[in-house]
Order: C-alpha cells, then sequence, then structure tokens
C-alpha cells in the first residue's frame, strides 16, 4: 500500500463520559454515537477536512490548514450546545504525518490525541504549531495554558486554549505549571484562590453532566507506597466495534489475573483502576497515589479480523518515567501467549524472581478458545451490573462460554457466583440458588483447583447459607493463598471474621482489600458496616462519605447516614439521611418526615419505620438502636422462628447490650456458635 508524508493539522475529538454511559445504557450509548457522527462529519466536510476513522467514541480527522481545522472545531461545539447529551473535548495539533490508504501514522497523531483528554469539557486546545498559523485570524481567539511533556515525544508541547464564543468552558490546566504561569506579579495566594475557582467550576460542570471521575479519597504519600505495587489502566479500545471494549477489558482482566501471580507484587483491583477510564487531567504521578502504587501500565488494543494489536506501556509512575513499551502484532489465537510475555517481562522488570513453579501457573491459560474467553468476558460485564436483569443476561454469556470449551473452569466460577447473589439478593429462592452456585463451585473448582474465585464463593455459601464456620474457614484461606491480591475473598473473610467475633482481625483484612480495591463502593460500604458495629461512629461516617463519592445516592450509604447521625445525636443530619433514604427508595415522602421529627423528634422517626415495617428483624434493629431491648429480643426470636433474621444479629450493634441475655446466646448457638 503507498504511503505519502504530507503537513496537515490533526484533530482528535473525544465525547466526555461516554464509557460511563455505555456501562449503564448501552442502547443509548449507541444512540449518541450515531448522533456524534450526524454533528461531526457534515462539519467536518465544510471546512474541508478529511473523516479518517472513528477510534471507540473518538473522530480522528486532517486538514490542510490550521484555520480550517480550528473553525471546524469551533462549530462543532457550538453546535454541541444545541444537544442536551453531546459534548466534547477537542485537540488539534500540526506536523508531519504519513498517510497509508485512508489511515495515518506520526508524532502529529499522538500529539492530538494527548492533548484532547487535557481539553477542559466542551473545550478545544492546540499546540503552539497550531496557534502559530493562527495569529490575525478573524474570530479566533487563544489563551496559553502551559506546557507538557508527553510520552514518546522529545521536546515539550506548548498548549493553548481556543475561545469558543458562546461556550462557558472551565480555564484548562496542565499537570505541571510553568514560568509563564506565575509572571505579572500574582501571588501565590491568588493563584491557589483561582485554583479552588477552577476546580469548583468543574466540579459543577462535571456534575450538570453526570460524569463518573474517581473521587478526592484520601491520597496515600509517596513514602506509604509499596515498591513492588502496580494498577492496569483500561487499555484504549482502538477499534470501532463497541464490541472490542469487552474484548480490551478482557485483556485488562487476564493481565492483572497473571500479575497477581508474582509474589509481592502488590496489584490494584480492575473496580479501581476502572474509575480512570476518563482521567481527565490526572496525571499518572497524580493517579498512582490515589491508588497507592509504584507502577502503572497502559496502553491500546486494536483488533481487525483475526488480527490483535497491543501497545503495553511500563511507567514508573512516581517519576513519570516511560520504563518499557512494546508493540504486540498477533494473531488472536495467540492472545494469550503474548499476556504470559508481558507479564514475565514485567517480573523481570520489576527484578521478581519467578519461581518455575510460578512461571507455568503465569503461562497457564484458563482456557485455549478465544470465543469462550470472550463470552465469558461479556458474562462479567453483566453480571457488574448487579441487576437481575444483568444477571440473567450474564448466565446466558456463562453458558455459551462453557459450550465453548466444556473445560473452562472460569466460566463455571463465573455461573456459582451469579447464582449465589441472586439467591442472597432474593432474585431466586435461597436453597435454588445455593444448591446450583455450590454444585457449579466445585465443578469449577473439578476442573481447576487454583481458581480463587471458586474458592471464594463456596466460602461465602457455607458463611451466609450453610453457616459452616469451619469449612467457610478453610475455603477463604485457600483463596487468599492462592491469590492475595484477589480483594473480593479479604472482603467476605472480614465478614465472615466479623460474624464469629474476631473484629481486630476482621478490620485488617478489610484494609487489606481497600489497599487492593480503594474505590470498591463495595468494600468501603463494608468498611463502613465494620466501624459502626464497633461503635467507631466517627471513623463510619467518614467512611460513609468516601461511599457517597464512589456511588451517589445509594439507598445503603443513605441509611447509614441516617443510623450514623442518629448515634451521634446529630438529629439535622440524621433527618436529611432519612429522608435521602426515603427519597431513593420511593418509600416515604420528606415532608412527612419533616412533621414526625418536628414532632417526635430521630426516635419518633425510629418508632413511625417500625410501625410501617412487616419483618421481625427491621424491627429488631430498630428497637436495638432505640435501647429498647427487651422489644429487640423479642422480635429478634420470632426473626428466628419466621427464618427472616440476617447472621448479622451476632455483631450488629442494635443488639450489642443482648450479648449477655441467655435467650440471645441460645440463638448464637443455633447458628453454630459458641459464643461470640
Amino acid at each position: 500500500m503507498s504511503q505519502s508524508r504530507q503537513l496537515a493539522a490533526i484533530m482528535f475529538t473525544d465525547i466526555v463520559g461516554y464509557t460511563a454511559l455505555m456501562g449503564e445504557d448501552e442502547q443509548k450509548a449507541f444512540e449518541l454515537l450515531k448522533k456524534n457522527r450526524s454533528v461531526q462529519r457534515p462539519i467536518i466536510e465544510k471546512f474541508n477536512g478529511l473523516w479518517l476513522k472513528e477510534i471507540g467514541d473518538g473522530v480522528l480527522a486532517s486538514f490542510t490548514t490550521v484555520s480550517d481545522a480550528v473553525y471546524c472545531a469551533k462549530e462543532i461545539q457550538k453546535t454541541c450546545l444545541k444537544e442536551d447529551d453531546l459534548v466534547l473535548r477537542i485537540g488539534i495539533h500540526q506536523g508531519e504525518v504519513v498517510f497509508e490508504g485512508d489511515d495515518v501514522f506520526g508524532d502529529s497523531v499522538n500529539i492530538a490525541s494527548r492533548l484532547e483528554p487535557l481539553a477542559p469539557i466542551g473545550g478545544i486546545l492546540v499546540s503552539e504549531s497550531v496557534n502559530r498559523d493562527l495569529r490575525n485570524k478573524k474570530g479566533i481567539e487563544t489563551k496559553f495554558v502551559g506546557e507538557e511533556t508527553f510520552k514518546n515525544v522529545k521536546d515539550p508541547v506548548k498548549i493553548y486554549q481556543v475561545k469558543v464564543a458562546g461556550v462557558e468552558t472551565p480555564i484548562a490546566t496542565t499537570t505541571q505549571p510553568t514560568v509563564d504561569q506565575y509572571k505579572d506579579g500574582i501571588s501565590r495566594g491568588v493563584l491557589i484562590g483561582g485554583g479552588v475557582i477552577i476546580l469548583l467550576l468543574v466540579a459543577f460542570v462535571i456534575y450538570q453532566y453526570r460524569i463518573k471521575e474517581p473521587p478526592n479519597l484520601p491520597q496515600p504519600t509517596m513514602e506509604t507506597e509499596i515498591e513492588k505495587s502496580i494498577a492496569v489502566l483500561p487499555l484504549s479500545s482502538l477499534s470501532m466495534d463497541p464490541e472490542n471494549l469487552i474484548f480490551a477489558d478482557g485483556i485488562v482482566e487476564d493481565l492483572l489475573s497473571r500479575l497477581s501471580m508474582i509474589e509481592g507484587l502488590k496489584v490494584i483491583s480492575r473496580t479501581s483502576s476502572e474509575m480512570y477510564r476518563e482521567k481527565g487531567t490526572k496525571s499518572l504521578p497524580q493517579i498512582a497515589r490515589e491508588l497507592g502504587v509504584s507502577y502503572i501500565i497502559e496502553g491500546s488494543v486494536q483488533r481487525v479480523g483475526e488480527k490483535a494489536r497491543i501497545n503495553i506501556q511500563l511507567i514508573d509512575a512516581r517519576r513519570d518515567a516511560h520504563i518499557w513499551s512494546q508493540l504486540f502484532d498477533r494473531d488472536i489465537q495467540d492472545i494469550f501467549k503474548t499476556q504470559s510475555e508481558i507479564t514475565i517481562h514485567v517480573a523481570s522488570v520489576l527484578n521478581a524472581l519467578l519461581t518455575p513453579q510460578q512461571t507455568t501457573e503465569i503461562q497457564k491459560n484458563r482456557t485455549d478458545n478465544v470465543k469462550a474467553f470472550e463470552l465469558y468476558q461479556l458474562g462479567r460485564f453483566y453480571w457488574n451490573k448487579r441487576t437481575g436483569e444483568g444477571y440473567q443476561t450474564s448466565i446466558d454469556y456463562f453458558g455459551q462460554a462453557i459450550a465453548e470449551d466444556p473445560y473452562y473452569g472460569l466460566a463455571y466460577a463465573g455461573l456459582a457466583d451469579t447464582y449465589h447473589l441472586m439467591s442472597l439478593q432474593g432474585w431466586i429462592e435461597t436453597k435454588e440458588g445455593r444448591d446450583k452456585a455450590a454444585e457449579l463451585a466445585l465443578k469449577a473448582l473439578e476442573l481447576d483447583e487454583s481458581l480463587a474465585e471458586a474458592h471464594t464463593v463456596l466460602a461465602s455459601i457455607y458463611t451466609y447459607i450453610d453457616m459452616d464456620w469451619e469449612g467457610a474457614e478453610k475455603e477463604y484461606l485457600r483463596a487468599i493463598d492462592l491469590n492475595f491480591n484477589y480483594s473480593t475473598a479479604h472482603q467476605y473473610y472480614s465478614e465472615h471474621l466479623s460474624i464469629t467475633g474476631k473484629h481486630q482481625q476482621a478490620r485488617e483484612q478489610i484494609n487489606i482489600a481497600l489497599e487492593l480495591d480503594p474505590l470498591s463502593f463495595v468494600i468501603r460500604y463494608v468498611s463502613t458496616d465494620l466501624y459502626f458495629n464497633r461503635g467507631l461512629f466517627n471513623e463510619a461516617l467518614a467512611e460513609n462519605q468516601r461511599c457517597h463519592e464512589l456511588f451517589k445516592d445509594h439507598e445503603w450509604a443513605a441509611q447509614y447516614d441516617f443510623e450514623i447521625n442518629q448515634q451521634l445525636g446529630n438529629g439535622p443530619a440524621a433527618l436529611e439521611g432519612f429522608k435521602r433514604y426515603g427519597s431513593i427508595t420511593g418509600k416515604f415522602e420528606a415532608s412527612l418526615l419533616d412533621s414526625i421529627y418536628q414532632t417526635s423528634g430521630l426516635s419518633g422517626l425510629l418508632r413511625w419505620r417500625i410501625e410501617k415495617s412487616d419483618r421481625f428483624y427491621t424491627r429488631a434493629k430498630l428497637y436495638g438502636l432505640l435501647g429498647e431491648d427487651e422489644k429487640a429480643m423479642d422480635m429478634l426470636e420470632k426473626a428466628f422462628n419466621e427464618g427472616e433474621y440476617s447472621i448479622e444479629f451476632t455483631f450488629h450493634w442494635a443488639f450489642r447490650n443482648l450479648h449477655s441475655n441467655p435467650r440471645f446466646q441460645t440463638l448464637v448457638r443455633r447458628v453454630g456458635l459458641d459464643g461470640i
């Protein structure tokens, strides 16, 4: 295929929040993608641009002049103002590129793609080479932002923001301030104040467009980071087919699994690294601080038919220094071998000594069937939605994966996970779900005894349904021994330890889970739960705030807003939590709660809930929170007799005064525990 070198202005556009939308509503995401094409294509053609290709939800286009490119970008952003749900970032750079067929290559493409994520929401950033040619161009005004060093680009790039009349955007900032930003006698205090205003503006726009950005959780310092610790950021999918995004995510999942086999290497769970799919202006050192790691892997995946191109980069995130990169052009059937190569190379770079057994485990494939691997990833994608419909879809995909490869143990473990959660959450009858989950988990282990996922499912069944405390302990420890980096095993084990009265060990386990998966809502919620039930209410309140940052308007966190503040005596805050819970669940009106609170205070709200509840266990907890222990005990016994109690009764704060009660200890013995 012939090549030609040309000077061109390269424009890269990207839809803000598209990945988050894809995870929430696929159909809406696909419709937004169509709208994006219908908006951009005619405008690009109007300004003599060449539509080159779509890269995921991004568009790559080239222009012969920078003025055409910038006029085009301005019109695109103005047009987006008329669309409620289409918001873009745009980056433009001019330089020499190589055209080959309908594709384009070169540093200029790389720089344009690096400029785009630095742009503010609804904004346009251009490089100095573009800005130079914009002087005296009618209707174009730019402002210097700063200087940025991009990976694989030799010299720093000066960046300018294009002002678009009628389009209000925050002021862009680079990751490193330059001398120019401090001139004209501006005091440090003014700069800090301006920075706060900018952050507030950014936060407001993000809220308006419901963008899921990583929350501002407490950041570990570099001194506390573990030397051998790593996170794998979501790989960019450079294919237009949306399903290839799931394929790219599967590559990440498999790579994480293999990295976890390197002894002494802390590997951050995908749940947390997923939060940086759209990292915006966050630098890699900042992401590393938030995740508590020293190293980061990032890259891209492009799949065409039976071929895949994987670009992997290993970065010392503390210094933002590029350590190693490699481009793999492989047949799809060799994808697993490639993953092993990457893992072993990472181990070598990090000076991690691999035993022959570890090397063998890293090179072992859970399946050699790529189709089964893809179907399993689709199953996990829908399983992660945690909805009844999502579970049913995941069952179908896991079943298809097993049909492709009847010896694929991980697919059986996925099915076991699904049926177990469905039984716990009431989507299917408890015994039916328990029996299916146990059978499938055992089948998974028959095929592959080393699956930590399957051991964890069995352990959870033994804890929450069978109350086989010894069997559960054995399975949890086996899962953790097989994969110490599996945060879910530590989370479930912490709950098991709380139930059995080992509270200090429970805190140690949940802290390990938090280190491995610091941005997991579920793990943060369990941590809140453990603090609350030990009477550490201030700690619980702080942890629950982090839950809100991770999952806005979740009913669990709203309920804890009420219960924690009720115990602290913070009446107004407790009332607001109660009202938020009612609004989220649709169970009661805020005006009614205001009236009850004004008349009877927080105790009145608790008594009102008791009257409205038809579950003995819920009533028992509410009486306990009121301090009416005899009534709490009566309700707890009725809950046991009706089979509707929760095993958490052994450590719940509401029943703290009942532990010496002989009737309470009788219930403890009924669940197979000698005492707590």
